[in-house]
C-alpha cells in the first residue's frame, strides 16, 4: 500500500504541459480498458515506450488515469485511447488479438497490471480544451431519460464556469455503446489540476451562477451510479 501511495502522489505533482489545442482531436469513440496495478509508474513508462502501437490502431490520443477518490480498489487505473470514429474503435479491439508487437505489449504488461474490463464509449459532447500532458479529471456515471435536456444543462454549466473566471474548465459526456452493464452516459469534468478541479467544485456549493446553472443539471439526470476522481497522463498523441 505504501508502494502504491508514493508512486500516486509521484503523479500528482506531475503538472500540466501545454500540448496542442483539441478542437477535433477527441470526437469519434474512446476504448476503455480498466485495470489494477501497484507500479503505475512503470505501467505509464512501458507504454509511452510502445507508442507506436497506438499509431498502428488509429489512436488520436491516448493516456492512463488513476484513480483517487471512489475507486473501489487500491491501485485502480484506465488506459483510454480516442479514435476518430466508432469504427476505428470497434476495428482496433480486434487489432489487439491478431498485432504481434500489441499482443508482446500485452504480455509484459500483465507482469505489472490485472486487467478488469474494457469499455467503447461513443463521444456526444467532445472535450475542446488543450491537451495536457497532465491533468485531473472528476468521472459521473448516470442515466438520464432526457438525454438532449441533459446535455444542454450540462454544456450550460461548462459556459457558465468559462464566464466566471475558470475557463480552464471543461466537460465531455459519453455514451456507453459496448461497455457492459454501465450506466449510460459518462461525465467528464476537466482541469490541469487537482486544485483547479477542486475549486471549480468549491464555486458549486459556493457561487450562486454555479449553483443555478447546476439544478438544471440535476434536474435532468435520473441518477448519477459511480462518482471518481482521477489524475491522468498522457502517452500518445497522434496530431
Amino acid at each position: 500500500m505504501k508502494k502504491i501511495l508514493a508512486l500516486i502522489i509521484t503523479i500528482f505533482f506531475l503538472t500540466n504541459a501545454y500540448s496542442a489545442e483539441s478542437p477535433d482531436a477527441l470526437n469519434g469513440a474512446v476504448n476503455i480498458t480498466g485495470l489494477i496495478s501497484d507500479s503505475p509508474n512503470e505501467y505509464i513508462a512501458q507504454l509511452k515506450e510502445n507508442a507506436e502501437v497506438f499509431e498502428t490502431i488509429g489512436t488520436t490520443v491516448a493516456g492512463v488515469c488513476i484513480a483517487l477518490s471512489g475507486n473501489e480498489v487500491p491501485g485502480e487505473m484506465m488506459l483510454f485511447n480516442y479514435s476518430p470514429s466508432i469504427s476505428v474503435a470497434f476495428t482496433s479491439w480486434g487489432s489487439n488479438l491478431t498485432n504481434r508487437a500489441t499482443q508482446r505489449l500485452r504480455q509484459e504488461l500483465n507482469q505489472i497490471r490485472t486487467l478488469t474490463g474494457d469499455q467503447t464509449f461513443r463521444v456526444v459532447v467532445p472535450y475542446n480544451g488543450p491537451l495536457y500532458e497532465t491533468w485531473a479529471i472528476r468521472i459521473l456515471e448516470l442515466n438520464t431519460e432526457n438525454p438532449a435536456a441533459y446535455v444542454n444543462a450540462a454544456s450550460n454549466l461548462e459556459a457558465a464556469y468559462k464566464a466566471n473566471g475558470f475557463e480552464d474548465f471543461d466537460l465531455e459526456i459519453n455514451q456507453a455503446i459496448v461497455a457492459g452493464s454501465v450506466p449510460a452516459y459518462r461525465s467528464i469534468a476537466v482541469a490541469p489540476t487537482l486544485e483547479r478541479l477542486g475549486a471549480a467544485f468549491d464555486a458549486l456549493y459556493s457561487e450562486s451562477w454555479a449553483q443555478e446553472a447546476y439544478t438544471l443539471v440535476t434536474s435532468s439526470r435520473s441518477a448519477v451510479v459511480t462518482d471518481k476522481l482521477y489524475t491522468c497522463e498522457q502517452v500518445y498523441q497522434a496530431m
